[in-house]
């Protein structure tokens, strides 16, 4: 959850180099508008890490590792790993799972649970009732934009968040790329890596991408007095942390490259079926 931050000034350090500042939060004292009179409300600005949702990518379609259980069988199944015809190059195909899950409000949290996600428990999105997931080309149907990235600029570009991520924060500016991940282009489960963490990474933050784009997802690191949709994610204001198989010691921003986090974090007898925490920046008004 660290830093934990009153207005400006951090209460409870943490070892986040990327803790961009919330709209609303420069003066310890903030308002957010209300419906009733007085129309305004006055409370602490605050603002700290939220794990409020995680994600599964699953090379068994229907699988919920979180959940320890496979709800159906036989329906879209994914394959973790194919080669192509060309080359033997490698691809990854994974289905992916977005849940609700408010840590912090389950377990009571220290900060006002004006702060916190509201909602219990919820399986929010499953890719395997979305036919665009598993073919490139229908999924361009709904990302006509794709072809503004799909040249040698936009993907150079991508070299810049990749170091930028693995320094510690990724450039906002850059919403098509996921560091050295790859683009978050096409939006579906397919990946051209051989990488098989670098491959489930991606795919994770496609999904995120693909849902903030669907108006599914609002970031609650905007303002600090609302959740605010964002069509375009701001992925300054995410972490992911990977739960299962192996569970990680240390959040890492969205695109920062394998080599420093994913060393023993897949054994062969676990099942290739990954959880990852999505810690996002939360902004609020407490009182």
């Amino acid at each position: 959850m660290f830093p934990i931050k009153l207005g400006q000034q951090v209460v409870s350090p943490g070892s986040s180099s990327c803790d961009l500042p919330v709209a609303g939060n420069e003066m310890p004292i903030c308002e957010c508008p209300i419906p009733l009179p007085p129309y305004q409300r006055i409370g602490v600005s605050t603002s700290f890490w939220e794990p409020a949702k995680f994600i599964e990518t699953v090379k068994d379609s229907w699988c919920f590792p979180s959940l320890m259980t496979q709800a159906m069988t036989g329906m879209n199944n994914g394959t973790s790993r194919t080669s192509s015809n060309s080359g033997g190059s490698q691809h990854i195909f994974q289905q992916a799972h977005y849940m609700t899950f408010p840590v912090d409000l389950i377990l009571e949290g220290i900060i006002s649970a004006v702060c916190f996600e509201t909602t219990g428990f919820d399986i929010g999105y499953v890719t395997e009732l979305d036919p665009l997931w598993n073919d490139d080309a229908l999924a361009a149907i709904i990302e006509p934009e794709a072809v503004l990235y799909a040249n040698i600029f936009a993907q150079t570009a991508c070299s810049v968040d990749a170091v930028a991520s693995t320094a510690g924060c990724s450039v906002a500016a850059l919403p098509w790329c996921s560091g050295s991940w790859g683009s978050v282009y096409p939006q579906t489960g397919n990946v051209g890596t051989g990488d098989y963490m670098t491959g489930n990474a991606l795919i994770a933050a496609k999904l995120l991408f693909k849902l903030a784009k669907m108006g599914s997802v609002c970031d609650p690191g905007v303002w600090n007095c609302f959740c605010v949709p964002t069509p375009t994610w701001i992925k300054t204001n995410y972490r992911m942390h990977l739960a299962m198989p192996i569970r990680d010691v240390i959040c890492h921003p969205i695109g920062r490259t394998e080599l420093t986090w994913s060393p023993g974090k897949n054994p062969s007898v676990l099942g290739e079926n990954f959880v990852w925490m999505l810690w996002r920046k939360r902004g609020c008004c407490a009182f």
